[in-house]
């Protein structure tokens, strides 16, 4: 356990600390990092058009959250009613 693994991204390993012992760590690739950084300094920097600050932060919250490579979710297939009384009439 104490090579570690890689989860959604992230590296979990244990690491020994002269205080607590052994404990979980969470490494997030310097990689991974320094490209969200260049996102949002790409859509926040000097260079990008003016706009309100609501409008820069619904740009940047899938970014910041995680979900901008995610697909669009779908809650209800096409074509089902949201609510099934069970009876037809």
């Amino acid at each position: 356990m104490t090579e570690g693994f890689e989860f959604l991204g992230f590296r979990f390993i244990m690491h020994w600390d002269k205080r607590y012992g052994y404990g979980p760590r969470i490494e997030i690739p310097k990689a991974k990092a320094a490209n969200l950084r260049r996102k949002v300094k790409a859509r926040t920097g000097t260079s990008s058009t003016p706009c309100s600050l609501a409008s820069k932060l619904q740009e940047l919250n899938p970014i910041l959250r995680g979900g901008e490579l995610l697909p669009p979710l779908q809650l209800m297939p096409v074509g089902c009613s949201p609510v099934s009384t069970g009876t037809s009439a």
